[in-house]
């Protein structure tokens, strides 16, 4: 019973952290506080080891919460054709182990160009600035753009501080499983666009998408096994939009695969499940925003493609099931970050 209490603890305490902030009003640009109006200020070499360790924390989650134990199998209502799943699960991503910090262009600058123009961009400050999960506090020093040509200054922006400096970055995932269907189930996942704060700072408007498909596979098997064995593809789809200029603009776009093999068994004394899998993964980010700094240069257009780190994981958890309810917990070992995830849900 302890348990179950230290689980739904966790549960509530990161739901309150992800609930929906009301909007804000339009940020100028030394309200550096989201995602799209940091972006604004830095070019994209800056952007690129600046926004990496979001890339990898929303890949990281994204691709967890897939699944609860290995059965798949009838439903628990007699007479009823289909086993009906419907939940929520909250991955969170440990992210001691990304980048709270860079050097700007690695100690020199960043030459572009826009309009048949060449433009350098460098640091004014000392020293690394923070990554988006680093220290939240304005690093100092600002991003001066010159005229490559005739070294002019003609545009600057303050460095931006971290956006948020957590251990852990989780995420919710509403879902819905239905099956099964000669051994094979679906789920959808789904959550519609909200706002995403943490700590009084926010990353902006967040939804995602997901679909998975998984079959059984100790089915084909001749003589019965010991535990459930199932194999799962997922395609999941994720989205991030901030206020900027008294619209709604998109930030970033990111999709990616997942493909896991999965085992259970469950305990015959005890209504709980322990379960595990290994998992090959990938998450794609694009980043599109327009590089406005103030001062006399025009705006630019950037585009950023990312790949989030983790491509490997193995994961174990454990699941209580009383009556229809179901409560999981499981850790996984990414090959570059770590995930522990909890999820709360129905089954008929």
């Amino acid at each position: 019973m302890r348990r179950l209490s230290c689980l739904s603890a966790i549960v509530l305490l990161l739901g309150m952290l992800l609930a929906p902030a009301p909007a804000q009003a339009q940020q100028d640009l030394d309200d550096l506080s989201d995602l799209g109006n940091a972006l604004r200020t830095i070019s994209k070499s800056y952007a690129d080891n600046y926004v990496q360790p979001i890339t990898n924390t929303f890949g990281a989650g994204v691709n967890s919460a897939l699944f609860r134990g290995a059965d798949v199998g009838n439903s628990l209502v007699p007479g009823f054709p289909l086993n009906v799943y419907v939940g929520v699960s909250v991955p969170g991503t440990f992210t001691s182990s990304m980048n709270e910090s860079f050097r700007p262009f690695g100690g020199g600058q960043e030459t572009f160009t826009s309009d048949g123009r060449t433009f350098t961009v460098e640091y004014t400050g000392s020293g690394e600035v923070p990554t988006v999960l680093g220290e939240t506090d304005p690093p100092g020093g600002e991003l001066l753009v010159r005229d490559r040509e005739t070294g002019i200054p003609l545009a600057s922006a303050p460095a931006p501080q971290g956006l948020v400096d957590t251990p852990i970055a989780p995420l919710v995932i509403p879902q819905v499983a239905v099956g099964s269907i000669a051994g094979t189930d679906a789920q959808l996942r789904y959550l519609p666009k909200s706002r995403l704060s943490l700590a009084g700072s926010s990353y902006g408007t967040v939804g995602v998408f997901g679909l998975a498909v998984r079959h059984d596979l100790d089915q084909w098997v001749p003589a019965p096994l010991p535990f459930n064995v199932a194999v799962q593809g997922a395609w999941n789809q994720f989205s991030l939009e901030n206020d900027l200029g008294g619209e709604a603009q998109e930030v970033l776009d990111a999709s990616g695969w997942a493909f896991n093999l999965q085992a259970s068994k469950g305990l015959p004394v005890a209504p709980i499940t322990f379960y595990g899998g290994l998992q090959y993964e990938t998450f794609n980010v694009d980043y599109n925003y327009v590089y406005t700094p103030s001062g006399s240069l025009p705006p630019v257009d950037f585009s950023l493609s990312q790949t989030a780190a983790n491509s490997l994981r193995g994961l174990v958890g454990v699941t209580f099931t009383a009556a229809v309810v179901r409560i999981n917990v499981d850790y996984a070992v990414g090959d570059a970050h770590n995930v522990v995830t909890a999820g709360f849900g129905v089954r008929l």
